[in-house]
């Protein structure tokens, strides 16, 4: 029998220092460097439809949204995520080097791909969970039509909300599922 090989665990300035010069994301979980992987057709229409809702949802107000280039560092457990879309109700506080991590998202989406949901769904729920701004957390299943959204209830509890029809944010956003959803064959 042949042993394979552990991958490396990274420190968080390693990391930093790859992620500076890389030309590719890398998220960064309990130490170890992992790739993001370009997204199938699907999976961008939803993300580009729930960045759209969500500006249109804000209109001229206090918040501010933004796509899958911001990186997110969850300051308690020290790791570091590149979330579908991201949302701000608050300035944005920014670490790091660049490329500069937001540390105080308030919501963040992420569609889900068949191979990567346990993963999303567990350690990344988790995780997320952790960081004291976010209020929501969204999952957008990219084979199927259905949300799951994750919402604080207070520092240590959250929910898991129904949103067949619509995502009703805690700041008081909402978004169609229907508008998530739109020009894709699901």
């Amino acid at each position: 029998m042949v042993a394979l090989p552990q991958p490396s665990k990274f420190t968080e300035r390693e990391y930093l220092a790859l992620e500076a010069a890389a030309e590719t994301k890398h998220e960064f979980v309990h130490g170890y460097i992992i790739a993001m992987a370009g997204a199938d057709l699907v999976h961008n229409l939803i993300a580009g439809n729930a960045l759209y809702e969500l500006r249109r949802a804000i209109g001229d107000g206090p918040c501010e949204v933004v796509g899958s280039d911001q990186r997110v560092k969850l300051d308690a457990s020290r790791d570091y995520f590149y979330p579908d879309v991201t949302l701000l109700s608050e300035p944005p506080v920014l670490a790091d080097a660049p490329p500069r991590a937001l540390t105080n998202p308030t919501a963040v989406v992420e569609v889900l791909s068949p191979s990567m949901a346990a993963y999303d769904l567990g350690t990344k729920l988790e995780l997320y969970q952790q960081l004291v701004s976010l209020t929501d957390i969204v999952f957008i299943a990219s084979d199927r039509r259905q949300v799951m959204h994750y919402q604080r209830l207070d520092a240590a509890r959250w929910t898991n909300v129904a949103s067949h029809d619509t995502v009703r944010f805690h700041n008081g956003l909402a978004v169609e599922v229907d508008d998530l959803y739109r020009r894709t064959e699901l």
